[in-house]
């Protein structure tokens, strides 16, 4: 089977880095910064929530911080990791969040999730299996599980197919990584995506 050259490679990498937001970019509206004026730490999170939907990540790391200040339970104190890692990701690039996503993947798949995205950046062999480690713990082994974001990070379950059969192309398992993308091209009814791009880029093995 033809294996690709290495632009092609960083090619398709790319695509999928958009969908991981691998590059940061912050977004808002005017008008609505600044801190809340809540008190508790689920009242934080909650806050942070919602400023990370409207991509005012700036803000939303500020209220899990504020979380973190106010005695959370230990899943409040995970969810608020993970928060900042996605939005330190996605203000900054998604390696930026890597601490956070590490010290929250027990309690999240979102978390597991950006910490695969993190490994998966670094475009080495060893990093990949890393991945592909953490994308299987969350059930991404099978064809059939269904990824379901607690929050809105930006990765569809189609998304979620696309990385770990690419990550399987890369790491010689090619049966494991022509289901999994057949399975995210099934499951991406949208145009011109990062799914698209890749199952063009990877069509010689499908």
């Amino acid at each position: 089977m033809k294996r690709h050259n290495i632009s092609s490679i960083l090619q398709a990498l790319v695509f999928l880095a958009l969908a991981l937001a691998l590059t940061g970019c912050e977004g808002g509206r005017l008008g609505s910064g600044g801190l809340t004026p809540i008190g508790n730490a689920e009242e934080y999170i909650t806050a942070g929530w919602e400023k990370f939907d409207k991509g005012q990540y700036s803000t939303s790391i500020n209220d899990f911080n504020s979380a973190l200040e106010r005695e959370p339970s230990a899943k409040q104190r995970a969810e608020a990791q993970m928060g900042l890692g996605w939005s330190y990701g996605r203000r900054d690039g998604i390696q930026s969040g890597q601490a956070y996503f590490e010290a929250s993947q027990d309690y999240f798949a979102d978390a597991k999730m950006g910490l695969a995205g993190c490994y998966f950046s670094n475009a080495n062999r060893e990093d990949y299996f890393r991945a592909i480690d953490i994308l299987e713990r969350i059930g991404l082994s099978s064809v059939d599980y269904c990824f379901k974001p607690l929050h809105n990070i930006g990765v569809s379950n189609a998304e979620a197919h696309a990385l770990i059969g690419i990550l399987y192309y890369y790491t010689g398992n090619e049966a494991s990584a022509q289901a999994h993308l057949e399975e995210a091209k099934t499951n991406d009814d949208r145009i011109s995506t990062a799914v698209d791009q890749i199952y063009t880029q990877l069509s010689d093995i499908l």
